[in-house]
């Protein structure tokens, strides 16, 4: 089978300019800079140039009869895996003397499934969640070298297999279309959970299909007059990506066809008359680009562990020295010549032993105070107390524990006859109250119904994934029209900053919801945002603690607060605000429980101060309206008095 669109092209300009814009657009969306937006589409970018290169790569093997399965395998590891076990190596040096123990730990664990090229399905396994935030993770980018690597072992083989079943290049074409186009609708139309999405080769094959799709039709295009206006307008969508798009679509879906499509047309314009694809610059990127996604993220995350307040001087410092630390890898590591893969591989084994053992050791304990190391490795130490506290496997759902996605509406919607009956809706920020809120509610002869599932916002518009729906459309439809006269009032509380839109658009939601509780005769609390960290907490106070940093306002997100601000003012009877400020952050116990064991979550300690908080303010104590309420007891036929009344009577 030959075919001249396979032939060995003159340098393409084009090419390397994508990769600059890739990982540029990439770099600035790490860094946050404005209008970069959509910068994460960048990796999109690079799927498809290296599908087209490897489609390259492989059927111009296949037209001359040398191609070889085992180098293909050689290049590949040359090409990618010296760059990375330098950086790992690097990391896992510096990591030692700064990071805790427990985070170093994690580290090394994330090191040795990114040697292993499984980091993608590793973090997709290890991404619960109560798990430290993907900010945290000083290896998440290696998630896409991951992919790329499963690509390149399996990409070879099923090329091969399909040269052999069809031998003329029309058919061949059409086929690896058709099958590019199927993998395409089926990860836009499947209704299957996000982060496999994300992660999982099967689900992101058909960018770097798209690649070679690119290179078996790009010869239809060479005598088209306006290959030049196609090109430019490739350009200009991917400009537009990077701008106009944002982390709250669905990713990969429909919206990362627009990418895909655009260097695609890029790619099969091969217009290299651009004077801009031969600057310098945009060359000098396109050269250094595998190093510089290799070396921004770590270098921002070191920086972000510490709590450094980002600026416009420390952003530009840190590109600075991002794009230095990329140039020398390119040049002394990327550029040296490797004669033999067993010392690569050899090199790579060891390494993988190393970070392997050490993410099953808290090595550099010894060089952190004792207080400091109980306080960082609070939330892994406590695991069976959070469950209890949340009613984790009971009365919330968590996704990541019960996979079926069913909430169990016999056990936890139950009515108590004899008692009052409050309803606590939400996600987890609900379910971190539900323990402290029966204690509360049983001093006062009342009764919890907990209904709470991860990521789920207890408003009557739909929102959240499917069990999320389920759950909450039982309860609001089902649940409470059965007992609206059963039920004395519903505690709505969540993370409101997940919602996906602006908190006024939130505000009216909840104004709905409300509304709707009140038609049928129920009254409504929510129970406001509290406060989110970059990091977890108890790792901050402990970094304060070993280090004496004191700007724990640099690690605060800002975002809890204009959520505050709006709720509270929109839903000024029902909204009761919890939020710390900066001046007074509670910190920890006597017994070193500080009061979240993440970036978000209340522990016990910190939920029980919190239903204290709450008490001081007289919309809570409105809603629960204990001093004056009778209480219905099985054991009496007449009422008695509210408990606060036979204290003051005895």
């Amino acid at each position: 089978m030959t075919s001249n669109s396979t032939s060995k092209p003159s340098f393409r300009y084009d090419i390397n300019f994508l990769r600059a814009v890739a990982v540029i657009g990439v770099v600035l969306y790490h860094y946050k800079v404005p209008y970069f937006a959509g910068g994460f589409s960048g990796v999109d970018i690079f799927f498809v140039i290296s599908g087209y290169l490897m489609t390259r790569i492989i059927l111009n093997g296949i037209d001359a009869g040398s191609f070889s399965v085992s180098n293909f395998y050689g290049s590949r590891l040359k090409r990618i895996v010296p760059a990375l076990m330098v950086m790992i190596l690097i990391i896992t040096i510096v990591g030692f003397f700064i990071y805790l123990p427990q985070d170093y730990q994690l580290n090394e664990k994330n090191a040795a499934s990114s040697l292993l090229f499984f980091s993608n399905m590793y973090y997709w396994a290890h991404s619960g969640y109560f798990d430290a935030g993907a900010d945290n993770n000083i290896l998440l980018h290696t998630w896409s070298l991951s992919v790329e690597w499963q690509f390149y072992m399996i990409y070879p083989l099923a090329l091969l297999l399909l040269n052999k079943v069809v031998k003329k290049r029309t058919s061949f074409t059409l086929i690896f279309i058709i099958i590019t186009v199927l993998i395409t609708l089926v990860v836009i139309y499947i209704k299957y959970n996000p982060k496999t999405l994300f992660f999982y080769l099967p689900f992101r094959s058909w960018e770097m299909m798209a690649g070679g799709v690119a290179l078996l039709t790009q010869d239809k295009l060479k005598q088209f007059k306006f290959r030049s206006i196609l090109a430019f307008t490739g350009y200009l969508i991917l400009l537009g990506c990077i701008v106009f798009l944002n982390e709250e679509m669905a990713w990969p879906g429909v919206f990362t066809i627009i990418p895909v499509f655009a260097t695609f047309i890029v790619i099969v314009s091969n217009q290299n008359d651009f004077k801009i694809l031969s600057n310098n610059l945009s060359q000098f990127l396109g050269k250094i680009s595998y190093s510089l996604y290799l070396w921004h993220w770590p270098i921002l995350v070191f920086i972000s562990y510490y709590g450094l307040k980002f600026n416009a001087i420390l952003i530009v410092l840190l590109l600075g020295v991002s794009v230095l630390l990329a140039y020398l890898s390119f040049k002394y590591v990327e550029s040296a010549r490797y004669v033999h893969n067993k010392r690569i591989i050899f090199a790579m084994t060891l390494m993988t032993l190393m970070t392997g053992t050490l993410g099953f050791t808290l090595s550099n304990k010894f060089l952190f105070k004792s207080q400091v190391f109980e306080l960082s490795s609070y939330a892994t130490t406590h695991i069976a107390e959070r469950d209890k506290q949340f009613d984790q496997g009971g009365c919330f759902l968590n996704l990541s524990v019960t996979p079926d996605g069913k909430f169990d509406t016999t056990q936890c919607l139950s009515i108590d006859s004899n008692g009052r009956n409050f309803v606590l809706l939400g996600d987890s920020h609900a379910a971190h109250f539900s323990q402290s809120f029966k204690e509360y509610l049983s001093k006062h002869h009342a009764h919890l119904i907990q209904a709470s599932a991860s990521s789920c916002l207890p408003i009557i518009t739909k929102n959240g994934g499917t069990s999320c729906f389920d759950m909450v459309h039982y309860v609001y439809n089902n649940f409470v029209k059965k007992n609206t006269g059963k039920i004395d009032g519903i505690i709505l509380s969540g993370n409101w900053t997940n919602y996906y839109g602006e908190p006024t658009q939130l505000a009216t939601h909840l104004e709905n919801t409300i509304s709707f509780l009140k038609k049928v005769g129920i009254k409504t609390i929510i129970i406001g945002q509290n406060e989110l960290y970059s990091k977890p907490y108890p790792s901050v106070i402990a970094l304060q603690m070993q280090y004496d940093l004191t700007k724990l306002e640099t690690y605060l997100l800002t975002a809890p607060y204009k959520f505050d601000a709006v709720l509270k003012k929109r839903l000024p009877d029902n909204y009761v605000s919890i939020i710390n400020q900066k001046s007074s952050i509670p910190g920890f116990s006597k017994n070193n429980v500080p009061y979240l064991f993440d970036a978000n979550h209340f522990t016990k300690y910190g939920a029980d101060l919190t239903i204290d908080k709450m008490e001081q303010n007289p919309i809570f104590r409105d809603f629960f309206d204990f001093k004056g309420h009778i209480i219905k007891t099985a054991s009496a036929s007449k009422t008695i008095p509210a408990i606060e009344e036979i204290e003051t009577i005895q």
